[in-house]
C-alpha cells in the first residue's frame, strides 16, 4: 500500500514537471503554409558600393544587405528545411531585446516548411514579388509564417536585413555589422521631446505643431538617417533583383519574378519603410504597414499613391500616445489631411488583442497568460494566421488584382478581431480649422500639398494657410 501510494504521488509529481515544462517553455512550432505550392528559401547577400560608412561602420566599408527570399518549388522537391535561426542570430536578438543572451536560443531549434536552396517553380507566369521590412533591432526571419504563406500562395518573398539597426549581421566574407546605439542623450532627449508634442497632442492644432517638432528631432537624430537608409536599402535590392545582379545560385530565382507586380510590406520601423519604398517605385502596386509610426514626413498630408494596409494593434506608440486609441498618429500620414479616411483602398485596421511585439512569430511562444502584456490576449495560432492572411489577401486583391478577393469584408467576417480603424477625424479637423481661417470647404479639398519623397521632408503646408 505505501509503494502505490509512493507511486501515485511520483505520478502526480511528473504531470506537474510536465505540465510546468510546457506552461513556461517558448517552444513553438510555425502554422503551416495552406497554398497549392511547397516552399523553397534561400539566405544571400548583396552589397551596395556606392553607399559606404553607414550606421558605424567604417567609411570606407561598403553597405551589405543580408537577404532571405522565400519562393514556390515544386511538390516533388526533397531537402532539408532551414532552421528558425542560427545560434548566432538568437543570442543577438536576446542582447538587442534586453532579456539576456540566451533568452530567445530556443529559436534556433525551432523548424520551418522551407526547403533550403531548392529550384525554384516556373509557371505559365512569373510570380509577383513582395519586398518586406523587420522592425527595428530585429532580425529579417521575424515574420517567417508569413512569407512561408505568400510563398505558398505564389509569391517570392524578400525579406531585407538592414545590418546596424538589426540583430548582428554576419556575411561569408567574413564581415560582420553590430547594431549600432549612435547614442547621444541631447538628441535622445529632443526625439522623446517630438514624440511626445505629436503623439500627446490633445488637439488637432497641437499635433501639427508636435509634428513639426518632430520632423526636426528625427532629422537630427540617427532615426532620421535609417530611414533613408532603409528605403534605400530597398531601391538597391529590387534593381539588383530586377537586374540579375545577385549571386550565381539566386539568379534562377530573379528571373521567375514579375517586377510590375509588386508589394511591399514591413513592421514597426520597417512598416514606416513600406509606403515609403512603395511611393519611390513605381511599379509597386500595395503596402502593407504592420504597426509601424512613419518617420517618413513627406508621408504626412500626403495622397499615398498605391493601396495601403495600415495594421494597428492595441497598443499606443511610445507609452506617449493620446490615450484614446480611437486616434492614431497614422491617422495623419497616407491621405490628404482633406480627405482622410475617404479612401477605400486605404484600409485602416485595427486587433485591439494585439500588442506590438505580438505581429512577430514570437507571439507563437506565448499562449501564457503573464505574456500578455509584451504580445497580447489574442491566440498565438490565431494572431498568427491572422495576420498572414490580412497581408495575403490584400496583396492578392491589389498586387494580383484578384476580382474575387473582397477584402477587408470578408476578412472582418473571418476574423471578428479585427476591425475598421477610423480617420475621419484628421479630415473634420483640418477643414473646420481653414474654414475658420476664411477657406471655403470646396478650396481646402481641391488643395494638393506636395512633399518630396526624395527628401523625407515636411512641406511648407504646416504653416498656416495663406490664403485659399
Amino acid at each position: 500500500m505505501k509503494r502505490q501510494w509512493i507511486l501515485a504521488v511520483m505520478a502526480v509529481v511528473g504531470l506537474a514537471v510536465v505540465g510546468a515544462v510546457w506552461w513556461y517553455s517558448p517552444m513553438f512550432e510555425l502554422p503551416a503554409p495552406n497554398g497549392p505550392h511547397r516552399v523553397g528559401v534561400k539566405a544571400f547577400a548583396l552589397v551596395d558600393a556606392s553607399r559606404q560608412g553607414l550606421l558605424g561602420t567604417p567609411a570606407s566599408e561598403p553597405r551589405r544587405i543580408p537577404i532571405r527570399v522565400w519562393y514556390p518549388v515544386a511538390d516533388d522537391v526533397q531537402g532539408p528545411t532551414r532552421p528558425y535561426l542560427d545560434s548566432y542570430e538568437a543570442v543577438s536578438f536576446g542582447q538587442n531585446m534586453g532579456r539576456g543572451r540566451h533568452s530567445f536560443a530556443y529559436l534556433s531549434r525551432i523548424d520551418t516548411h522551407s526547403i533550403l536552396d531548392a529550384p525554384v517553380k516556373r509557371g505559365p507566369n512569373a510570380w509577383p514579388v513582395v519586398l518586406f521590412n523587420h522592425g527595428f533591432w530585429c532580425y529579417p526571419e521575424q515574420n517567417t509564417a508569413m512569407m512561408e504563406q505568400l510563398a505558398s500562395h505564389g509569391y517570392v518573398a524578400v525579406s531585407i536585413g538592414h545590418p546596424g539597426d538589426s540583430i548582428e549581421a554576419r556575411f561569408d566574407t567574413g564581415a560582420a555589422v553590430q547594431p549600432f546605439s549612435g547614442a547621444d542623450e541631447t538628441l535622445d532627449a529632443e526625439l522623446q521631446a517630438g514624440i511626445e508634442a505629436f503623439m500627446g497632442g490633445s488637439t488637432g492644432d497641437a499635433r501639427m505643431a508636435g509634428l513639426k517638432r518632430f520632423e526636426a528631432a528625427s532629422m537630427a537624430h540617427r532615426i532620421g538617417a535609417s530611414a533613408l537608409i532603409w528605403r534605400d536599402d530597398n531601391l538597391f535590392v529590387f534593381q539588383a533583383l530586377r537586374t540579375g545582379q545577385v549571386p550565381d545560385d539566386v539568379r534562377e530565382v530573379a528571373a521567375a519574378v514579375d517586377y510590375t507586380r509588386l508589394g511591399v510590406g514591413g513592421m514597426s520601423f520597417g512598416g514606416s519603410t513600406a509606403p515609403s519604398v512603395c511611393q519611390a517605385l513605381p511599379e509597386c502596386k500595395a503596402a502593407v504597414n504592420l504597426d509601424g509610426e512613419s518617420f517618413d514626413f513627406s508621408m504626412y498630408n500626403v495622397e499615398l499613391r498605391a493601396p495601403l494596409l495600415m495594421f494597428l494593434t492595441g497598443e499606443r506608440f511610445f507609452g506617449a500616445q493620446y490615450d484614446d486609441l480611437s486616434l492614431n498618429p497614422n491617422d495623419y500620414a497616407y491621405e490628404r489631411w482633406a480627405h482622410a479616411g475617404e479612401r477605400e483602398d486605404i484600409v485602416r485596421m485595427r486587433v485591439s488583442s494585439l500588442r506590438h511585439v505580438g505581429t512577430l512569430d514570437l507571439l507563437l511562444s506565448a499562449p501564457r497568460p503573464w505574456n500578455a502584456e509584451l504580445y497580447g490576449t489574442i491566440d498565438g495560432r490565431r494572431g498568427t494566421a491572422l495576420i498572414a492572411d490580412a497581408v495575403l489577401q490584400f496583396f492578392d486583391q491589389h498586387v494580383q488584382g484578384r476580382q474575387d478577393v473582397d477584402f477587408p469584408r470578408s476578412f472582418y467576417a473571418q476574423y471578428p478581431q479585427a476591425a475598421a480603424h477610423d480617420a475621419s477625424h484628421v479630415r473634420q479637423w483640418w477643414l473646420k480649422r481653414n474654414v475658420d481661417s476664411g477657406c471655403s470647404e470646396e478650396s481646402i479639398r481641391a488643395a494638393a500639398p506636395l512633399n518630396d519623397p526624395k527628401s523625407m521632408r515636411l512641406g511648407d503646408w504646416i504653416a498656416a494657410p495663406k490664403g485659399c
